[in-house]
Parts: C-alpha cells; sequence; structure tokens
C-alpha cells in the first residue's frame, strides 16, 4: 500500500486497514512513518519478506524519508516527488512479484 499525500486520508486509512486486516492480510504500507497519526502502530522492516511476521503486532512500514513533516489538510509541495518515488518503488514491488 503506497502512502498517497501525506497530509491526506492515505495515512489514516492505513492504520484502519491494518487494524481490520492484521489477522487475515498482510500488507506492506510504503512511505515515512512521521506521517503516519501518533497512535499508529508500526515497524519499520528492511525488506518485504519480513511483514508476514510483524503483521500480527504492527503494521510493516518499507520506510521512504520524505523531505518534510506532515500537516494533516496542507499538502506541502516539498513532498511531491516523494509521493511519485513511493508509487514507483510499490509498482516496482508487484513487478518483481515481491507485493
Amino acid at each position: 500500500m503506497s502512502c498517497g499525500e501525506p497530509a491526506g486520508i492515505g495515512p489514516e486509512i492505513a492504520c484502519k486497514a491494518w487494524n481490520a486486516l492484521k489477522d487475515d492480510l498482510t500488507f506492506v504500507w510504503v512511505g515515512d512513518p512521521r506521517h503516519l497519526p501518533d497512535t499508529a502502530t508500526c515497524h519499520v522492516i528492511s525488506e518485504i519478506g519480513q511483514a508476514h511476521d510483524v503483521m500480527p503486532r504492527a503494521m510493516p512500514v518499507l520506510e521512504h524519508r520524505f523531505k518534510s513533516d506532515t500537516t494533516p489538510g496542507a499538502p506541502d509541495l516539498e513532498n511531491a516527488q516523494g509521493v511519485i518515488d513511493v508509487i514507483a518503488k510499490s509498482v516496482t514491488l508487484v513487478q518483481q512479484q515481491q507485493a
């Protein structure tokens, strides 16, 4: 799951998806953990293969650092390239059949 616009609703939706699916489905959130809500239960992983072991206790995050923090509802142009990069990273993982 790519993070989308970090100042949008994507980070909250990812957390809700993890809460709802953690016992039934493994996924990875690709983004900057700084953009997740303070209440998020997440764990940064270094490779996608670690996601299955992490999923029951925390949302697996493949970290991609963005240029800046965010304020919900206030997109920052400095993060635009990061959004594009995360989408490309997610597509590459699918193309390589890792996701």
